[in-house]
């Protein structure tokens, strides 16, 4: 996450000249959905060495290559050429010496290159003039990323460009500060876009971690005068919380126009007391003012809002949690939560209650499966919210629930649940936090490890960390109510073993995820293969690949044994359902889930087959002859994901060596 991953783009005199990503560069998304490449550079028929003699006096011709290879060493080029810039005093003039001397950090460095990237136009075929018109690209996505590297759109040079630029090398921010920025648009005769990107090293995350960002800092731009806009990063529409890079571009900022630059650290891990970040700002302006704002560690502001993440890794999955949160300074006001569910594409309900009375949760309580002992927050019909599926937070809204008020020094213990699915994510934590120790904490508030609970104050599964995160304010208006705590409120004097008498509960599945590919160069409408389960295992759903951003259905059909020699044949199949599907795209997952969908049991050494199909030919997958159909394209320590072959219609043409793009989501007892 740290890396500045670099892909190639074509050069001129071949095929359709520059601005286009050649079609062999590796695109992303990254495991946990982060955007790649970070930028772009030239990497097709660059002159590159050739040697054949070893006496190095003997002059030989150089030859063209192409590849990442090349690219990657021109970004390499462009970071000394700027590192050097800083150091010679060329900031922020554009001549050498005119400037104080600066020596850049790493992230400066990054942060300055990535802001001077420009659009590409397309996705071409290595040097032909063959555009790949089903790759088209936009900014920020994973074919560009921040765009093709342009030093002269990037640093300010004497008789060469017209824009200005300001930075900041390695500021550090705690936990809620923010610092700001303000310019004007008034520099004469300048014809530059406005463009601002931070850049940071974040702290180092887990294996496997399916949201690895550890460290948020967000980026936000906000025209203030003559009206208000605001400028989310990357392309989105609200805050990024994945990638280490985040960019502003207005191209339209005129004459005149006052804008408000603000770098605020979201969130800060355990181990982190300070992020530091790199700020460069391109464009028409004369000066920078800055102003540094107030953290949550120097002083509560009434009624401000806070965001506490807790965790994104999940490993298993019941209907709700129970868990405490403790209140370290007066009048915490919780407001919001979000969780992580597999559904997406649809609503699901949702209750929010609260212990009544004070107190942690321990796991021993007779309160957690006692009604009467809650108050519930949400209307008795629920809180319908829109589920965003795996990897992504699904949002409780504030005003769907009466908000909590905790006094300091207080522990108050939630219970979130979904009303009638079993779907709920979270993290078994046995080992590292045992039930009623603090996960994740600010200046504020601390979160406790809770218990993971069945339907409606169903069983009761110990040390599941909620997924998702708390929203609270601190200093409201509110009333808390005076009650007297039902047990110890500090949960530090909690022994650090589990007392021998907690209850006994069912291990429920562990949650695993394989993918396969997201490389795509076919497509139709299926896809049929194999899974071989090492270990008993139920497959719960799939995670696929299609160009389409539209609504459409998929069908997903089983038999035991493999599906050779009954790829045509629809009575040896079971059909599992027919889901909606919310479709995400080029490059990004499309989950196939649903309740109405069984779960499919897969004993330890046996094999099951499996046919998706869609209602249209827009299923991708991966054909290359070297993976043919049978042969085991993945596998992890529970299941292998054999090539397959693909189909067009239903049980129509199969077409051999087609390996599904996507994921196995699958648990394991």
């Amino acid at each position: 996450k740290n890396v500045f991953a670099v892909g190639a783009t074509n050069s001129a005199g071949f095929g359709s000249g520059l601005g286009y990503v050649v079609d062999f560069t590796s695109r992303g998304p990254s495991a946990d959905g982060r955007m790649k490449p970070d930028i772009l550079a030239p990497g097709y028929a660059l002159d590159s060495a050739l040697s054949f003699s070893t006496n190095c006096k003997v002059e030989e011709e150089s030859y063209l290559k192409a590849g990442t290879s090349m690219a990657a060493p021109v970004i390499a080029g462009m970071g000394a050429l700027v590192r050097e810039y800083f150091q010679e005093g060329w900031y922020p003039c554009g001549s050498r010496y005119c400037g104080a001397t600066l020596n850049p950090s790493g992230s400066l460095v990054k942060a300055t290159i990535a802001n001077g990237g420009q659009y590409t136009k397309g996705v071409q075929q290595g040097g032909t003039e063959n555009i790949i018109e089903t790759q088209p690209v936009r900014p920020y996505d994973n074919n560009q990323g921040m765009g093709e590297a342009n030093l002269l759109t990037t640093l300010p040079l004497k008789n060469e460009n017209d824009f200005n630029l300001f930075v900041e090398n390695d500021a550090k921010l705690v936990y809620g500060e923010s610092k700001a920025y303000f310019l004007i648009i008034d520099k004469v005769g300048c014809s530059s876009d406005l463009s601002a990107t931070i850049a940071w090293y974040d702290a180092v995350g887990t294996n496997g971690c399916q949201r690895c960002l550890i460290n948020d800092i967000d980026l936000l731009v906000e025209k203030i005068s003559p009206d208000m806009v605001k400028y989310y990063p990357n392309g989105r529409q609200s805050r990024d919380y994945m990638n280490t890079i985040e960019r502003v571009r207005i191209d339209n900022a005129s004459p005149g126009d006052k804008y408000k630059i603000t770098v605020k650290a979201r969130m800060l891990g355990p181990l982190s007391n300070e992020q530091a970040f790199s700020l460069a700002v391109r464009g028409c302006f004369t000066r920078v003012n800055k102003e540094d704002q107030a953290s949550a560690t120097k002083q509560e502001v009434p009624g401000v809002k806070f965001e506490l993440p807790i965790t994104y890794s999940a490993n298993r999955k019941q209907a709700g949690n129970m868990f405490g949160i403790l209140a370290k300074v007066d009048n915490v006001e919780i407001n919001s939560f979000a969780f992580q569910t597999l559904i997406t594409g649809r609503t699901t309900s949702v209750h929010v209650y609260k212990l009544s009375g004070y107190g942690n949760v321990y796991g021993t309580e007779n309160f957690l499966n006692n009604p009467a002992a809650w108050t519930r927050l949400s209307p008795t019909g629920g809180i319908q919210v829109q589920a965003k599926g795996f990897g992504n937070p699904t949002i409780i809204p504030a005003g769907s629930f009466t908000p909590i008020l905790i006094a300091k020094g207080l522990v108050q213990s939630i219970y979130i649940t979904l009303i009638e699915e079993t779907e709920m994510l979270y993290k078994a934590v046995d080992e590292t936090h045992p039930t009623g120790a603090v996960y994740a904490s600010d200046s504020n508030v601390s979160v406790m490890t809770g218990v993971g609970k069945g339907i409606s104050f169903g069983q009761n599964w110990q040390s599941r960390q909620m997924n998702g995160a708390v929203f609270y304010s601190v200093g409201g208006t509110g009333t808390i109510e005076a009650t007297t705590p039902d047990q110890t409120p500090n949960p530090t004097r909690r022994p650090t073993k589990q007392p021998t008498n907690r209850p006994q509960s069912p291990i429920l599945p562990q949650f695993s995820e394989l993918e396969t590919t997201y490389n795509a160069n076919k497509k139709q409408a299926g896809n049929m293969f194999n899974i071989i389960a090492k270990k008993n295992v139920e497959v719960h759903s799939f995670k696929i690949h299609t160009l389409l951003k539209s609504i459409t259905t998929a069908t997903i059909y089983t038999k035991n044994g493999r599906w050779q020699s009954h790829d045509k044949d629809p009575s040896a199949w079971t059909k599992l359902g027919t889901v909606s599907l919310e479709c995400k795209g080029y490059r990004q997952p499309t989950i196939i889930s649903d309740p109405s969908m069984p779960s499919v049991s897969i004993s330890q050494g046996d094999t099951r087959a499996f046919y998706i199909t869609l209602d249209t030919p827009e299923l991708l997958y991966f054909f290359s002859d070297n993976n043919a159909s049978g042969s085991v394209f993945r596998e992890d320590a529970a299941i292998k994901v054999e090539t397959g072959v693909g189909k067009g219609g239903l049980f129509d043409a199969t077409y051999p060596s087609r390996q599904l793009n996507g994921a196995v989501v699958y648990f394991t007892v």
